[in-house]
């Protein structure tokens, strides 16, 4: 009950404290938002019809979560794909970004079923993208989506976040652009944003998705605005992007 009241509550700020982003002065930024927001891409027919077998798939998904409060998780997976997976604007936003960014190097934290990172892995052949699943059977499902459709630039790591992270440390590997979709919980979150900093490159993004999902994740999304090392901090109403340029001044924007 207390986290539906902070989600209406979090809804009527957002609506009321946004700013219209044509008031946005850096040129930079205007043109990142202008372009990427207006990305049109055709969704491959074999990842629509990938996604429609899984939106009526009734066959049971069993697993324990990661992270500090585990639990174990007995669903579907067309319950949990409903549950897990962003908007079509949004998959087309990280399009128009990695364009806007010439993005070489993806890295998606909670790959879930694969179909975001797939779609962003063949959108570019050029550009490698690597998603990072911890639940096995999810990433089961990543991998047999990727050998399907024969995506040879798709790189999936059954690993925890910190695991991989490490990984990605040892190999000195820089992104572009980092997508984190999971570990839900205000320590947790803040633990990442500082560990990521390691692997970003001089110019990058970070999507934070789910700010909204409780009143602990709005609460770490408030701290992370305050973190210097990234100069800028764009609000949206489920997710914010945290921005690593040293051309431009400590700036935030709720747009």
């Amino acid at each position: 009950m207390k986290n539906c009241l902070f989600k209406v509550c979090h809804a009527i700020n957002y609506i009321i404290t946004r700013k219209n982003p044509i008031k946005i002065h850096s040129p930079f930024l205007y043109n990142m938002y202008l372009n990427a927001y207006k990305t049109n891409y055709d969704i491959p027919n074999e990842l629509l019809d990938y996604e429609n077998k899984l939106k009526h798939s009734n066959e049971p998904l069993r697993f324990q979560s990661l992270g500090a409060n585990k639990r174990f998780i007995e669903t579907t997976i067309s319950y949990w794909h409903r549950k897990i997976s962003c908007s079509l604007n949004k998959r087309l936003f990280i399009i128009g970004l990695a364009q806007y960014f010439k993005t070489n190097k993806i890295l998606e934290l909670g790959g879930g079923f694969g179909f975001t990172s797939a779609l962003l892995a063949m959108s570019n052949t050029d550009l490698e993208v690597y998603t990072i699943e911890g639940v096995d059977d999810l990433c089961k499902q990543l991998l047999k989506l990727k050998n399907r459709l024969k995506i040879d630039n798709l790189h999936v790591y059954n690993l925890e976040f910190d695991e991989a992270i490490d990984e990605f440390i040892s190999k000195n590997i820089k992104f572009e652009i980092i997508i984190i979709d999971g570990s839900h919980t205000y320590e947790a979150t803040l633990n990442l944003i500082n560990k990521i900093t390691k692997i970003i490159a001089p110019l990058s993004i970070v999507i934070l998705d789910d700010i909204n999902y409780s009143y602990s994740m709005y609460s770490a999304w408030k701290n992370i605005k305050k973190i210097d090392f990234f100069e800028v901090k764009i609000e949206r109403y489920n997710y914010g992007l945290l921005i690593k340029n040293s051309n431009l001044s400590q700036q935030f924007l709720k747009i």
